[in-house]
């Protein structure tokens, strides 16, 4: 090993053999975050398996970076990060650290090992050489560092963490490039490892979201992101003017020019923000766009007035009370197809035994509320009664009069869910979902909302005729990482039909899609 400054101040580097290099196996990977990055956007990370069998057979390309970049590297399977300083030479590059630029990385000859060298690059410095090939798996731009020399050997992460040399195309050699925005960077340094593995969504999370319309992600935001954004929240609750009218139940809401600092983007744009992955993962993109992610929503809940006294004779609501919305009805936003995904972000702890501005939701209502009849609500002349006359599940929705359709039947079973500050929640936008009052007498409840992927071209999406033939791609038009992994010929039906999951939830990452099976994220109707 050779040592350097303490801290992420210099190189660390690791002498071994390439049979180090089998030893060892990391979960599949999370993204990093260095002090002091600034702004930062995502890139796409995927699992392991987006990567066993592609390093070798994949279609590469060279990959060339110009001199005087500092480029930011993230290792796929140990999601450790490094920087390094380029400079061109020819068809090669050297590699150096961004605040050492002198000490450039060096394969040293006949051993296969790797070390620091002040060479000046010319012909005879050989070692001093590498190559990047480039090839794509699901949407990412995966690299390979490879000896220009001696192309049988690739630069790879050791389970120490420190760089090492091993044959190449191994699934261990596997990086991709974090665009950072104005940042220098530090030293051919390396991050902390999060805690948090599967930064990409599984197989099974993603069926069980195709499912159910929505997937809770547990602390799919780290504290550092979302602990700012809810300490300028209350902060601004104590200001003059930053209530006003607007809120749920004419509550209030925050003031517009409050939602436009960078703390609330951050939940989703920040590398580190699972959350923000996940969602770019389902949209088939490597990165969610700046411009809409500064279009959220800051929702309130503050504790009812009934907790006073003030109020004679009122009685609370319970769960199957509640009357539900999807953004796009009548009452609402009024569009068919107002976006591609709602994603939540909790600030706060919604965990009492009591109903306390819960988020709650209807899973498999997004299947009946897309299709007619009930899709007609998001109609401007929509006429609910009669929808609910036609067989539409519109039992609680909140545009159907309390004295129609006493025999509609509803959308699904009600489902509050008990969230930690930094769970996420990805919602389909035909989802049933509302508000819980708030019954807790202290505190205000905050979620953070990115409708994310609207686009009015999308109105214009017709529904198939034969809804029996419909297949998931024409479900999942707009979400391209879903339908290619249920099958874009497969039929909707044909998928519905399947077991999306297991009835038992032992395995950590398929907690994160307990919404109607466990219970940890529900209240019991029943309270």
């Amino acid at each position: 090993m050779l040592p350097g400054p303490s801290g992420l101040a210099g190189p660390t580097l690791r002498r071994s053999g390439p049979r180090e290099l089998r030893r060892g196996a990391w979960c599949s990977s999370t993204a990093w975050r260095s002090p002091g990055l600034g702004s930062t956007r995502t890139c796409q990370v995927f699992s392991n398996t987006a990567t066993v069998g592609l390093v070798a057979a994949a279609a590469r390309s060279k990959w060339r970076w110009q001199t005087g970049k500092v480029v930011h590297l993230e290792h796929v399977l140990s999601h450790r990060r490094f920087d390094f300083l380029v400079e061109r030479r020819g068809k090669a590059l050297l590699l150096s650290a961004p605040q050492q630029p002198f000490q450039r990385l060096s394969l040293l000859p006949g051993e296969g090992e790797l070390g620091l060298s002040h060479a000046v690059g010319s012909e005879r410095d050989w070692p001093l050489f590498w190559q990047v090939e480039s090839w794509e798996s699901n949407g990412a731009s995966c690299l390979e560092i490879r000896s220009a020399r001696r192309p049988e050997l690739s630069l790879a992460v050791a389970p120490s963490g420190a760089l090492q040399v091993i044959p190449a195309e191994s699934e261990n050699s596997v990086f991709v490039e974090v665009v950072a925005e104005g940042v220098s960077g530090p030293q051919l340094g390396v991050s902390e490892s999060r805690d948090r593995g599967g930064v990409s969504m599984t197989e099974l999370e993603i069926r069980n979201f195709a499912k159910r319309g929505v997937l809770v992600l547990p602390q799919a935001v780290p504290a550092e992101l979302w602990e700012p954004a809810s300490a300028l929240v209350h902060h601004y609750l104590g200001q003059p003017g930053a209530i006003t009218d607007g809120g749920f139940d004419c509550m209030g809401k925050l003031e517009g020019k409050i939602l436009h600092h960078p703390q609330f983007p951050a939940l989703l744009s920040d590398p580190n923000s699972a959350a923000g992955r996940a969602a770019a993962q389902l949209l088939g993109r490597r990165r969610l766009t700046e411009r809409e992610l500064q279009r959220c929503q800051v929702a309130l809940r503050f504790p009812e007035l009934m907790l006073s006294g003030e109020v004679l004779g009122a009685q609370q609501l319970e769960l199957e009370d509640l009357k539900w919305h999807t953004d796009g009805c009548r009452t609402r936003q009024c569009s068919r197809h107002p976006f591609s995904l709602l994603v939540g972000v909790a600030l706060t702890d919604t965990l009492d035994d009591v109903l306390c501005g819960n988020l709650c939701v209807w899973p498999g209502s997004h299947v009946h509320l897309r299709r007619e009849p009930a899709l007609g609500i998001c109609d401007p002349s929509a006429d609910p009664a009669a929808l609910a006359a036609q067989g539409a599940p519109l039992r609680n929705y909140e545009g159907l009069p309390c004295d129609a359709a006493p025999a509609a039947e509803p959308p699904g079973r009600a489902t509050a869910l008990k969230l930690r500050a930094g769970d996420a929640v990805l919602l389909h936008p035909h989802m049933a979902h509302a508000v819980a009052p708030r019954y807790v007498c202290s505190g205000v409840r905050v979620m953070v909302y990115f409708r994310l992927g609207a686009a009015p071209a999308l109105d214009d999406h017709e529904d198939h005729e034969d809804a029996g033939r419909e297949t998931c791609q024409e479900v999942f038009f707009d979400l391209p990482g879903l339908h290619k992994v249920l099958g874009e010929r497969t039929l909707w039906s044909d998928f519905l039909s399947q077991d999306a999951g297991p009835k038992k939830w032992g395995e950590p990452r398929v907690a994160l899609s307990r919404v109607d099976e466990g219970k940890s994220h529900e209240i019991s109707p029943n309270r």
